[in-house]
């Protein structure tokens, strides 16, 4: 049964370019070129590396939508930042990569072919037995020009992946102007002329440090111009919940060009002028221009709720992206320990007349040696490494079984604490949520509510 390669859906085109051509060629130009490479990696050779391919493919894609900024710094128990995951990620690439013969993308000799007790297998040279303490230089060292075109178009899919899924954290964005925008919660008032300017808005904003006992003394008042022009800001709106009210921005200098062509003709600076708390002039004050996002109360609350809503989605799922990633790490090492014990079996404690010690050995599988490569933290050994090879006794075997054992209990420990933490944030999702249903059913109340007044 012929090979079938899994869709990946990106969020982006740029995106989805990226991981069709990768580098260089963009045009997928030439039988050398990046996006014939990466064609032949996905579906060319092994069906069980070819589904491996597709699995690390869609839980590196997983990460579009995933705010991994600001997140804990990984460690090497707990690889799970932007930095350590994209090292991962690359280190899983380049064992993709030597781990077949056909497309072959070695070079220098990186596998040396040993007889496991039942197949003859390709295992990673000493040298490679720990990929966390190799450098990207030295990796691609080992590969010919079609695998480095690979592992460099990985790096830079990696890099925009994590790119895009950062952008939920930016909420709102504000790009179109380039400048600081105050958050103020305004009021109607009625038109009220000073010095021959209009006036129907008021705000107010807290004066830096102070603490008067009397709180009226703790602001600075400004009403606004009545001919202020809106212009949409940069707030990116939670799916189904598009309130384009919500998203003005009050603008005195001039906005992007499509702003411009969505309010048609020129634009009215906008300006404020500080008053007195009983909004009466105060002697010597002129207007002065500013930029402010100028919203009822009912829209301030709706306006950050909603933002709020998009920043815990983009958390919950670098939570969601988390926990799948230690499944698959407990995958693995459970895929590893079941070859583990099958290798250890051919090996006896001693020999039948119970006096030799040196009882039979037996080699590590190519699954067992591609996890330790990919799976053992820097400047250690998953493995007995005992004459630094991958041949081991009744004793090495031992070892080696008690240190995966620690392995998969610390990741098993790590996923409960990963569905604890995700938890947490669906907690605080599902309340943003229920916040803005309330704040809809309000606003919808006093709508009906007023219509019938009017009625």
């Amino acid at each position: 049964m012929a090979f079938e390669p899994k869709t990946v859906t990106f969020k982006t085109l740029d995106l989805a370019n990226l991981y069709v051509n990768g580098t260089e060629e963009a045009a997928g130009v030439g039988v050398n070129s990046s996006q014939e490479e990466l064609k032949k990696f996905r579906i060319s050779g092994p069906d069980d590396l070819l589904e491996d391919v597709k699995t690390l493919d869609n839980r590196i894609v997983n990460f579009q939508n995933a705010v991994t900024a600001r997140v804990q710094a990984g460690t090497e128990d707990k690889p799970y930042d932007a930095s350590m995951l994209k090292r991962e990620f690359l280190e899983e690439v380049f064992a993709l990569l030597v781990n077949r013969k056909i497309p072959d993308y070695r070079k220098n000799s990186p596998i040396e072919t040993k007889n496991t007790g039942t197949v003859e297998e390709d295992l990673l040279i000493n040298a490679l037995r720990n990929l966390s303490d190799q450098t990207t230089a030295t990796m691609l060292g080992y590969l010919n020009d079609g695998g480095q075109r690979i592992f460099n178009s990985y790096a830079l899919l990696i890099d925009a992946i994590f790119a895009e899924g950062d952008k939920l954290a930016n909420n709102p964005t504000d790009s179109a102007t380039g400048l600081a925008v105050v958050s103020n919660v305004t009021t109607t008032i009625p038109d009220t002329v000073i010095g021959g300017v209009t006036y129907n808005r008021v705000t107010a904003e807290r004066i830096p440090g102070a603490k008067d006992p009397d709180d009226t003394k703790n602001f600075n008042y400004f009403v606004i111009a009545k001919d202020s022009t809106p212009v949409v800001s940069g707030k990116t709106n939670v799916e189904g919940y598009l309130v384009e009210r919500s998203d003005n921005t009050i603008s005195t200098f001039r906005p992007v060009v499509d702003a411009v062509l969505s309010f048609g003709g020129s634009l009215k600076p906008s300006s404020y002028l500080k008053v007195n708390k009983d909004l009466t002039a105060i002697t010597g004050e002129s207007p002065q221009p500013r930029l402010s996002r100028q919203m009822s109360p009912m829209w301030y609350l709706y306006f950050w709720n909603e933002a709020r809503v998009k920043v815990l989605r983009g958390q919950l799922n670098y939570k969601e992206a988390v926990t799948s990633e230690i499944r698959d790490d407990l995958a693995k090492a459970n895929k590893a320990y079941t070859d583990l014990e099958k290798q250890a079996g051919l090996t006896r404690q001693q020999s039948a007349d119970g006096k030799t010690q040196n009882p039979d050995a037996s080699y590590e599988t190519a699954t067992m040696d591609f996890f330790e490569a990919t799976n053992t933290k820097a400047g250690a050994t998953l493995f007995d490494n005992t004459s630094n090879d991958d041949y081991h006794n009744f004793g090495n075997w031992t070892s080696s079984r008690s240190t995966l054992k620690t392995y998969i209990d610390a990741k098993s420990t790590q996923s409960q604490d990963a569905m604890l933490d995700y938890q947490t944030t669906l907690n605080r999702y599902n309340n943003a949520f229920e916040v803005m249903s309330k704040l809809q059913e309000k606003i919808d109340g006093l709508v009906k509510s007023q219509l019938r007044n009017v009625a």
